[in-house]
């Protein structure tokens, strides 16, 4: 991470433990401070960090899940590999697993793991490489928007992971992620139209 002044004068870098590995970045406001909250598709990690890098919460592999097996030896047996994650209005974690099995992971603030939801496939609720995860609060409730990258489509969730609807069925080609300017949802494409 490297930081610059309004100027573009440099401040401080830090995390050389992200190299190779760092992905989905997402910041935000708790209280008076701000936080960021990475993923590290190398370490199979999400790390939440104040401003200067000082790690806050890390979640791992979520072996809670009943989704996610562990070998003999303890060991992550189910591949995992998070690209992205967003955070409900309550400071809920939803943890797009989109290098490794396609699912969701949910937690509380804390860190406690709630649910899973997603995998792979192609129908309602299934997800092939859930890549960007984004919170869309312009409607009457909240949802979760999933950039579902293979299957070439966006897909949204109720915030307790139930499929609500697609869209961009047909528009979208292998969406990366999503975010808003004003009333526009703004999606990084990596294949033309």
């Amino acid at each position: 991470m490297v930081v610059f002044d309004r100027k573009g004068k440099f401040v401080r870098s830090w995390g050389k433990e992200f190299k190779g590995g760092a992905h989905g970045l997402h910041i935000r406001k708790e209280g008076r401070e701000e936080f960021l909250y990475l993923c590290d598709t190398k370490r199979a990690l999400v790390v939440k960090t104040t401003l200067k890098g000082e790690p806050v919460l890390t979640l791992g592999y979520p072996k809670e899940s009943p989704m996610y097996k562990l070998d003999a030896d303890g060991k992550p047996a189910t591949k995992y590999s998070p690209t992205n994650l967003a955070v409900g209005p309550n400071g809920d974690i939803y943890v797009g697993d989109g290098y490794g099995s396609s699912f969701i992971n949910q937690y509380n603030a804390k860190g406690d793991f709630i649910r899973t939801f997603g995998g792979k496939g192609k129908g309602e609720g299934q997800l092939d490489s859930p890549h960007g995860i984004w919170l869309d609060s312009r409607g009457k409730e909240p949802l979760l928007l999933i950039a579902d990258r293979t299957n070439r489509r966006l897909q949204y969730f109720t915030l307790d992971g139930k499929h609500h609807h697609f869209s961009g069925v047909g528009d979208v080609k292998l969406p990366c992620h999503l975010d808003t300017h004003k009333d526009l949802l703004l999606i990084p494409d990596l294949e033309a139209r």
